[in-house]
């Protein structure tokens, strides 16, 4: 890695700032760091934030102001070239102690005494004005501030310019820290931990926040028709949301709605943001333009229609889309749907007529794997759509949550067997996959059925005193749910939660497919000689981050078992 810019493709640069750009990509051609281009965050006005990973914070602000042009200036404002301005001293300045107030309040980023481990600057750029005129305007501009670099030294620039003491060089977890504190969009949530943010004994464990791929897709987006497939465990909800709320910091008067297939799904992503809040709030980032819902509770919204039957599959699938099709109007400036490829077209074009047009498109992010649909068996044609034509897909393919073991298992049945049907460049994103995970994963066998299932449980919950929302178990139906309800013993049940909405406090008991987007630590798969569709024994297979369990009744005649047991076999992890 070199230097990774990050910046949100829809604002744009002036010559000058582009210029200054360029010197610092020349800067860090070999040198690690990354660099975010006019960052979005409060009302400061920043033109560069760089995190170098061996020499510090730095945040430049950058001017091309001529002496001569500068008509009037105290220690606030001012008047430049008949305009009103803020001076750019007073402005880093509120920069440098907002940002070191930030750093402060985490442990991770000081040192025993209690000062920043890092060095911490920030600069005004004057790229027209030399040091003599800088200096007579020293009481216009301001006159204790003194970090500057006049025109005359943009030339002879180099990274030791920027090094005021010899502090700590920053290591992953350190810029992890400081990302997650400039940008708490990023942060991933973990709700099955309750750890605080980006504790140092466990951030080996989980990836806390969007790794700099994430990110970019996340801000570098295009407005307009969009695409991001991703294999199991490659951050793509967490992508979604922290480009929703991108979107609802850079347009606070956008609409903004995140749609789902399931409520369970829904109500995994309302947790997250809820979590979220309160940081986000503290950032004065406010969410009330962002709504989250199922794909049928919007479409019931638009139709004004009540469902009269539950269980009429037909008036889900086709009835209601159909409805909400004929009365959709244009109400939200951007949709994101998360697991795509479980909607069917005529659903997607139900979102597509709900979007407004904003500067000639319609923004519309569809983020899924295809691999995963197990609701909807008709690949989606993209062309079809009324939107703008997509230029490429963009994808995930680091999978950072999935076990080891239970992603090569998942991949292997599926690219094992020709019934599966998908796009070529879909099957060859699975092939090319990268595990991150850093732990040991584990695949065991259930031999003695619900009894075994019943002693694990009470030795996880009981003994061992694991925390119960890192337990999931995954049912063939809701029967079968009922009747793992009435099996398990009464002193288990206080651990479970047999509802469709998310627990944070629970282990979660659900069907197959309902897991879709869930996942757990440690997964149990019920009767899993049940799943015929190699796409939901996939799913299924890839919830999990260190152990799944699999309860098979007839486990020496089902294919898929005896393919399980062959390929664990002859791996070695």
């Amino acid at each position: 890695m070199s230097l990774e810019i990050i910046n949100d493709k829809n604002i744009k640069l002036e010559t000058f700032q582009l210029e200054f750009q360029n010197k610092i990509k020349d800067f860090y051609k070999n040198n690690k760091a990354i660099l975010y281009v006019k960052p979005q965050i409060r009302d400061f006005n920043l033109d560069f934030l760089l995190i170098d990973f061996l020499r510090g914070v730095f945040i430049f602000k950058v001017v091309d102001w001529k002496h001569e042009e500068i008509e009037y200036m105290n220690s606030v404002v001012g008047e430049v070239r008949k305009k009103g301005v803020k001076n750019p001293f007073f402005q880093v300045k509120q920069n440098y102690n907002y940002f070191k107030g930030l750093f402060e309040n985490q442990d991770l980023l000081l040192t025993e005494e209690g000062e920043l481990k890092f060095n911490f600057r920030t600069f005004v750029v004057f790229t027209q004005m030399k040091s003599n005129h800088i200096k007579n305007f020293k009481y216009k501009f301001s006159d204790t501030y003194k970090e500057y670099i006049p025109r005359e030294n943009l030339g002879m620039l180099d990274l030791n310019y920027f090094l005021s003491s010899s502090k700590q060089s920053l290591n992953d977890k350190t810029v992890n820290c400081i990302r997650g504190c400039i940008y708490p969009e990023i942060l991933i949530t973990d709700i099955e931990k309750k750890d605080e943010f980006l504790n140092e004994d466990l951030i080996d464990e989980t990836i806390k926040v969007l790794d700099t791929k994430q990110e970019k897709l996340a801000k570098d987006l295009e407005n307009g028709f969009q695409i991001i497939t991703g294999v199991p465990g490659s951050g793509k909800t967490v992508v979604l949301i922290s480009r929703a709320i991108h979107l609802a910091k850079a347009h606070p008067n956008w609409k903004i709605k995140i749609l789902t297939y399931n409520r369970t799904l829904k109500s995994r992503i309302e947790s997250k943001i809820n979590y979220l809040k309160p940081v986000l709030e503290f950032e004065g980032i406010s969410l009330n333009n962002l709504t989250i819902d199922t794909f049928h509770t919007l479409a019931l919204e638009i139709a004004q229609v009540k469902a009269c039957n539950f269980d009429n599959s037909d008036f889900w699938k086709n009835e209601l889309p159909t409805i909400a099709l004929s009365k959709a109007t244009p109400t939200y400036d951007a949709i994101l749907i998360d697991e795509y490829q479980d909607f069917k077209e005529d659903w997607i074009n139900v979102c597509i007529k709900s979007l407004k047009i904003v500067d000639n498109q319609k923004n519309l992010l569809l983020v899924g794997d295809p691999l995963q649909a197990i609701y909807n068996n008709e690949e989606l044609c993209f062309n079809s759509l009324d939107v703008s034509p997509l230029e490429k897909k963009l994808s995930l393919n680091f999978s950072y949550r999935t076990g080891k073991k239970q992603m090569l298992l998942a991949s292997n049945l599926i690219l094992d067997d020709n019934t599966v049907t998908s796009s070529t460049d879909v099957l060859s994103e699975l092939e090319n996959i990268k595990l991150q995970t850093n732990h040991n994963s584990e695949v065991y066998f259930i031999e003695r059925g619900y009894t075994e299932i019943f002693d694990i449980l009470n030795f996880l919950l009981i003994k061992e005193k694991i925390n119960p929302e890192d337990l999931m178990i995954l049912v063939p139906t809701n029967k079968s749910k009922e009747d793992f309800y009435h099996l398990l013993p009464n002193n288990l049940t206080s651990f479970l939660t047999f509802s469709k909405d998310f627990s944070d406090t629970h282990g979660v008991v659900t069907t197959y497919y309902s897991a879709k987007g869930l996942e757990a630590k440690i997964c149990i798969l019920v009767e899993f000689e049940k799943i015929k569709n190699k796409k939901i024994a996939y799913v299924a297979l890839t919830r999990a981050s260190e152990q799944t369990y699999i309860y098979c009744k007839e486990k020496f005649t089902n294919n898929n078992i005896i393919k399980i047991e062959n390929f664990l076999k002859d791996i070695h992890i």
